[in-house]
């Protein structure tokens, strides 16, 4: 849970969600 640009805010969760499976699969395709 460290990679999130947004604050911790219950609402934020989703984005941070997305966030994160976008960085895991830009490690991968690069």
């Amino acid at each position: 849970m460290t990679m999130c640009p947004t604050r911790h805010l219950t609402c934020d969760h989703f984005q941070c969600l997305i966030y994160r499976l976008q960085f895991i699969t830009y490690k991968i395709v690069n």
